[in-house]
């Protein structure tokens, strides 16, 4: 993955550029691609871009397959602070119609998983609903 070394610019660039390329099979890799080096780096924006991508992808996908997929979410709370990730949670929850699910190590704690509760309760009259109407 040469393409992807080098300065962080380079790299989100060159990633950008074959994400316009790709199919959707390897455009879901690209994503996953994308948020694991947005975490990596820690960076908020990134990671809020790299989940809408997938997001995105996902809502493309679902008007075509109501089987919809599912878009895994990393723990946000400890990686850009409880605030911008109730940001990132509400927003993914609204708009994607795909399921959630939380990708946790076992030292990692549940506070996004508990926020996303959360949320989602708040929000229940507008959350964008896997295989609703």
């Amino acid at each position: 993955m040469q393409i992807l070394q080098g300065e962080n610019e380079e790299a989100s660039n060159n990633l950008k550029s074959l994400k316009l390329q790709a199919d959707q099979s390897s455009r879901s890799s690209l994503n996953q691609l994308a948020l694991d080096l947005a975490i990596r780096r820690r960076n908020a924006d990134e990671i809020q871009s790299a989940l809408k991508a997938q997001s995105d992808q996902l809502n493309e996908i679902s008007s075509t397959d109501r089987s919809g997929g599912s878009i895994d979410i990393p723990d946000l709370v400890s990686l850009v602070g409880e605030v911008r990730a109730k940001k990132i949670l509400t927003s993914i929850l609204l708009t994607t119609k795909a399921e959630m699910s939380f990708r946790m190590e076992e030292n990692e704690s549940k506070e996004t998983a508990d926020l996303a509760r959360k949320v989602m309760l708040r929000n229940v009259d507008r959350v964008a609903w896997p295989n609703g109407p």
